[in-house]
Formats: structure tokens, sequence, C-alpha cells
């Protein structure tokens, strides 16, 4: 059995520095699925990991690894620092739409991005919507004085989608686990992004792809995502989502409303051990609406507000009833 530590979406741009926890048992690798930092930083935590762990660590891109950067150097600057760091003797793996394989477990990672056709109909205006709106078109350079645009996205897609399938397609004896930034199921999204506006609804279409008719023909062990803040529709208190008999998981997400969060973080116990994020509140409790409901335990703390129980009831419902938690895979290299 392989033991992981499954990170995402930590960003330490916003918090510069965290201390790691300490696992329960010696773990065979730490899988981080993208937006660790940006500017040529989004290797430090790896680095600090592999050397406190002691075992190999599995990056994929989020989309803010290459915020504030030019994308071809910093593909450079990142083979540069993975050249020292192996030196060091650290094994530190960044996979670009690219397989490894770690304690006898096959990973295919790529950041995913999306194709805009989540939603039938609303193709055209997701094409105008989420450049729009999203600051990966502002933020992120292809060369210098020259942004990101949503060709760019199509193309990373199509070629980071190609090489996820074609590597599944490929036969492996044992478990394979995929890891992307991007949503690949339409299902998983939360119930509340699911009406409104056309242009609301469009602008999800940054954020998931539906993937899941070509999901379905592959045995895959289990989908990681990250990225989506409250955009998921999963167990509130396991981060999982079984569809069709397939195990998509989210085991973190990206928190809005920096200034009043900072991350701590406990070990959830199971069959793996499970990263997971929790909170020293702010001062401004209605700012805490947008937490994970896994957290909501941690919400007990705070100076309650009318607004904040009002808008956890609706995610709960949304989320429908807690269950205990399970085992997040189950023994990998067994299945």
């Amino acid at each position: 059995m392989a033991r992981f530590l499954v990170w995402s979406d930590l960003h330490d741009e916003l918090w510069e520095g965290f201390d790691l926890p300490d696992p329960s048992a010696p773990v065979d690798g730490v899988l981080i699925g993208g937006d660790t930092h940006t500017r040529g930083r989004h290797l430090d935590i790896l680095a600090a990991s592999a050397r406190k762990y002691d075992c190999p660590v599995v990056l994929i891109w989020g989309n803010h690894e290459a915020s504030g950067s030019v994308w071809s150097d910093l593909l450079a600057e990142e083979a540069h620092q993975l050249a020292a760091l192996k030196a060091e003797g650290l094994d530190i793996r960044v996979l670009h739409g690219a397989v490894t394989e770690l304690a006898g477990v096959r990973i295919i990672g790529a950041t995913l991005w999306t194709d805009f056709r989540l939603y039938p109909g609303l193709e055209a205006l997701a094409r105008t919507v989420v450049p729009r709106l999203l600051n990966d078109y502002h933020a992120i350079r292809t060369a210098p004085g020259r942004r990101f645009t949503g060709a760019d996205m199509l193309a990373l897609h199509a070629e980071q989608k190609a090489a996820v399938f074609e590597a599944l397609a490929q036969l492996y004896p044992s478990a394979t686990i995929v890891m992307t930034q991007h949503l690949p199921v339409r299902q998983l999204i939360h119930p509340a992004r699911e009406i409104g506006r056309d242009q609301d609804r469009a602008l999800s279409a940054g954020f998931a792809s539906d993937l899941w008719e070509e999901i379905k023909a592959h045995h895959i062990h289990s989908w990681i995502w990250g990225h989506i803040e409250i955009y998921q529709k999963v167990d509130r208190s396991t981060r999982q989502r079984e569809v069709d008999g397939h195990r998509l998981a989210n085991p973190d997400h990206y928190r809005l409303y920096f200034s009043l969060i900072r991350p701590t973080h406990a070990i959830t116990q199971s069959e793996f051990d499970i990263f997971w994020a929790v909170v020293d509140a702010g001062p401004d409790p209605t700012a805490q609406f947008l937490l994970d409901l896994h957290h909501q335990k941690a919400l007990g703390s705070l100076r309650k507000t009318e607004i904040l129980l009002e808008r956890l009831r609706e995610l709960e419902e949304g989320f429908g009833p807690a269950k205990e938690p399970e085992i997040f895979y189950s023994a990998l290299g067994t299945s």
C-alpha cells in the first residue's frame, strides 16, 4: 500500500511560509495539485517538503504558477531550479502533461485548462466572458508584452488532454492517479453554479470541462483536482464524489478574502494521511462563508453572525447531509 500526502492550492504567495505538519507515519510521496506560489517561487514548498519528509514530491502547475511571469522564462527557470534541487539529492517532479511512477502507482499530471464547452450553447459567450473576468488572462505572459489568451488556453487544453488520455490508453498493472488543476467533470459543479444568468454560468467554463465520456472508458483509481473555490459538488466531510463508480477528489481549495484567513494545518487520519487546511479566523466572520464546509467545526470559535449562519445553511443544503469521513483511497497497488 502506498501512502501519500495530497495537497492543493496552498497559495503561499499569500502567506509566505507556514509550518509543514508531522504525519502520523512515513509517506511514500507528496502530491500537490497546483497553485503553490507565483513568480518562480512554486518549487519552494516542494523543496521544503522533500527535505522534511525525505520522499519524492510531485507537482502539477495550477493557473497561478505562471502568474506574473513569462511562460517560457518560467519553464527555463524551473528547469534550472530542478537541476539544483536534484544535485542536492531531492526528488522533485513537475508534470506538464507527463507521467511518473511513485511507490508502484502511476501518476498522470497536467494543469488541463478548459475547452470553454462546459455548457452547450454557451461556448461563444464563455470565450468572451472568461478572458475578460479571470485574472489568468491579465497576469500571465506567453512572451514579453503578450498576454495569455483564450486561444492559448484552448491550445494548452487540447495538448494536455491528449497527453492525459494517451497515457491512460497505455496498460498499467497497478493503480493510476490523475492529477489536474481544473475540474474534469460537469457533474461536480455545485448546484448554485448551475443556475442564474448565462454570463455567470459561462464563467464556470474557465474552471471546468466535461470530459466524462472520455474518462469513463478508462480504469482510473482516483482523479484529484483543485482550483475551484466553491464550485465542487462533493461530500463535505471527505472532499470526494463518486461518479458512476469513479472516485474524484478535491483535497483542498483556494480561499477568498485572504487578508482574513491564514492556513494552519492538520492531518486527517485514514488509510492515507490527507493534508487539510483549517483556519485561524480573522476579525470578520462574514468572510468565512466561502470556506469548505469540511472546516465547519473550525467556524465554531468565530463570532457568528446571521449572515454567516444563513449562508452556511444554504451551502450545507447544496452539499447534502454530512457523512462520516471515509477512506480517501482504497489500497493503491491492489486494485
